[in-house]
């Protein structure tokens, strides 16, 4: 929505149109999803995944390593740093072993914090916020199980289609078995998806959250481990390297209501509320089929998301996520190619 004189200037002078001191994304790498404690990455630490896409997001662009000024985190905030002219070159990067780190979670809080009631609310667990949301809504079990069932749907279409082939790095990683035993082992897909996933199937998952409830561990995200790499810079310092351009970073949005989940209940509202079409929204899948380890979501939603662009010869896309505490993002990308 423009509001004002300035919302229209940048869409002028941002949107559609090339300039040399655009953001651009030169390479957007990631590791397979793989299920946690019992996926292609249970063994592996997060840093050694996160050597693997590093390595190759090197290895294919060629980059000189020195050149690059800053790694963190987020997307967003390398693209950032570079408009701010703090940086030339930054990788956003994401990585989550859940495996390591999901189970035995829960970061203390000082008894001084933890009484003020909006901390309370973010640390109600994901499962009963979900429910809030499928009630207040009039969001049905079978609603979710069906959103569910086309997220394990598209997913496998478009891996059995060979489309993450361009995104994703595969990776030689140590596995342990029951006995001990350890075997190198190659791993290239993401093992999460379920393409034997129905309704009927689904219906017979008891709820998670109270026998009446309709959240289950079939519509809800899964619990994975990946890691994702983004390497942005200006278009004149992409052109002065020769390397390609995906495409450029527009601007990005964050905001905060009560805590929303990353389950079927509310990315049913979300369409419904926003009135997007079905077709828009994961194409390929979503992270009920594929996993959402928490750390890794914006960066892999990146690298998905420009090969999609460009398969369907399209020019903007946006990728977007819950936070905790009740907060969401979304960031506009613009594909070249």
């Amino acid at each position: 929505m423009i509001k004002s004189y300035n919302d229209l200037r940048f869409l002028v002078t941002h949107v559609g149109v090339k300039s040399p001191e655009d953001i651009v994304v030169v390479s957007a790498l990631r590791a397979t999803l793989t299920r946690g404690k019992k996926g292609g990455f249970k063994d592996v630490l997060a840093d050694e995944l996160l050597m693997n896409v590093f390595k190759a997001t090197i290895e294919r662009t060629g980059i000189d390593t020195a050149l690059v000024q800053d790694i963190t985190g987020a997307c967003v905030q390398i693209a950032s740093a570079i408009q701010c002219r703090l940086i030339e070159i930054g990788i956003g990067a994401g990585v989550e072993s859940m495996t390591a780190d999901y189970y035995n979670r829960r970061t203390p809080y000082s008894d001084k914090i933890s009484v003020v009631p909006c901390v309370a609310d973010c640390q109600v667990p994901m499962g009963y916020t979900s429910e809030n949301v499928a009630l207040e809504y009039g969001i049905t079990r079978e609603d979710q199980d069906r959103f569910s069932v086309e997220s394990h749907r598209k997913a496998h279409a478009a891996q059995q289609a060979g489309r993450f082939k361009e995104e994703i790095i595969p990776c030689t990683v140590t596995q342990i078995d029951k006995d001990g035993n350890q075997k190198q082992v190659t791993v290239s897909d993401d093992d999460g998806i379920r393409p034997d996933s129905t309704l009927e199937t689904l219906g017979k998952i008891r709820a998670a959250f109270g026998k009446d409830g309709t959240t289950t561990a079939g519509n809800a995200s899964q619990i994975s481990d990946g890691a994702a790499a983004v390497l942005l810079m200006k278009r004149k310092t992409a052109q002065k390297l020769n390397l390609p351009i995906l495409g450029k970073y527009i601007t990005s949005a964050a905001v905060g209501v009560p805590p929303r989940v990353a389950f079927a209940s509310q990315a049913i509202y979300t369409v419904k509320a926003l009135e997007i079409s079905d077709e828009k929204v994961n194409p390929n899948g979503g992270a009920i089929a594929f996993g959402h380890p928490l750390g890794c979501t914006g960066s892999r939603q990146v690298a998905t998301l420009f090969p999609e662009l460009k398969r369907q010869n399209k020019r903007y896309g946006i990728t977007s996520m819950c936070i905790g505490s009740g907060m969401g993002m979304c960031a506009v990308w613009e594909a070249e190619y």
